[in-house]
């Protein structure tokens, strides 16, 4: 087990990186001196193997467990988001609870924004199940409330955490999928964030596409030490802020409304590419950098394929007002190096997804 310090905002909290010891986490609850009531807080589709391990080891210890599965809503909009309030099945003395959480970004930004509102409010412990969220929570630090017609216009507000529990065999249960669209974010953020990092994914293809536990421990450690050596100048956080996946997330869930069968990491990865095809097409972009990361992807198995339907539907959304098109972008010049770039032009835009389609294949 690894001991982190995780900052949110102004406010320390302990951070663990392990591989699959609940008894650890609830002696650890206990020397804290956590209150005896709990909640576990889990979406319909986490299996059971994840949470009952658990649920058994706090009532070893003689806690008051409750278990509440829910379904989360594909986006953070206020009427959904007033739903989602009706199924925790909370008691009213919050300050007298904690609320154990297991899940991905969308569970986490609809429980945190919703207890954010709260004067008083339970002790929150996030046990993050996607890889994902394994990797980019110490970089998450508000929660959102979407517009329903615009995905990047929203509301948001400092997150609440009480310990973050990084358990890298939960991802052994997920959804290829899901663990696909884990290991998108991870390679987003190594190209944006640091060489050596890349460098490391490089070598382990092989342990990635296996979900070696060890391997992914290690690259979850390095990301949290990047996160320690970027914490200054904070203009970099500024700019991480606008990279980072929680209007990506809520992009897609708008998408799946219309568009059931879209899988997120299908629009992680055109996000990835074609910033780097903007960025060759300015002239700001390094050719032999980008080669590397599409053999990586390559080696990986991603493909951006996608069926007719859902071209069309991003063709819909994408002419949507701001939709991708903010007034400033970040772009990558190298990997772990990034631009700032103004003056977004979006017919550039198209024919870089365009390219990206073209080195890729479409369906």
């Amino acid at each position: 087990m690894i001991k982190l310090r995780l900052t949110f905002g102004e406010k320390t909290v302990p951070g663990f990186l392990t591989q699959g010891n609940p008894s650890q986490f609830v002696e650890l609850y206990n020397l804290f001196g956590f209150p005896k009531q709990v909640t576990f807080l889990a979406p319909d589709s986490i299996p059971n193997d994840i949470v009952t391990p658990f649920e058994e080891a706090f009532l070893e210890k003689g806690k008051q467990v409750k278990s509440v599965r829910v379904t989360v809503p594909l986006m953070a909009n206020f009427s959904d988001l007033a739903n989602f309030w009706n199924q925790l099945e909370l008691r009213n003395d919050f300050p007298n609870q904690s609320v154990v959480l297991f899940g991905g970004e969308r569970l986490f930004n609809a429980v945190d924004y919703l207890f954010g509102l709260l004067k008083r409010k339970p002790r929150i412990f996030h046990l993050p199940t996607t890889l994902t969220v394994q990797a980019e929570i110490p970089f998450l630090q508000r929660s959102f409330l979407f517009d329903d017609a615009m995905p990047n216009r929203f509301k948001s507000q400092n997150v609440h955490r009480e310990m973050v529990w990084v358990d890298v065999q939960f991802l052994k249960f997920l959804p290829d999928a899901v663990y696909r669209t884990g290991l998108l974010a991870v390679i987003r953020l190594a190209s944006i964030l640091d060489r050596q990092l890349f460098v490391f994914l490089e070598e382990k293809v092989p342990q990635l596409l296996a979900r070696d536990p060890d391997t992914l421990l290690q690259i979850l450690f390095k990301i949290y030490q990047i996160k320690k050596n970027v914490l200054f100048p904070t203009e970099f956080h500024q700019i991480l802020e606008r990279f980072f996946t929680e209007p990506l997330i809520a992009f897609c869930g708008l998408l799946r409304v219309h568009c059931p069968e879209f899988l997120p990491n299908q629009l992680f990865l055109r996000d990835i590419l074609w910033r780097w095809h903007y960025s060759l097409e300015i002239g700001k972009g390094d050719t032999m950098d980008f080669r590397r990361l599409r053999a990586l992807l390559k080696s990986l198995k991603f493909s951006v394929r996608i069926s007719p339907e859902i071209e069309s539907c991003l063709q819909m959304f994408g002419n949507y007002p701001g939709s991708f098109f903010p007034e400033e972008v970040v772009l990558p010049r190298a990997i772990g190096k990034i631009t700032l770039q103004a003056d977004f032009d979006p017919s550039l835009f198209r024919q870089s997804l365009k390219a990206v389609e073209l080195a890729f294949g479409k369906a």
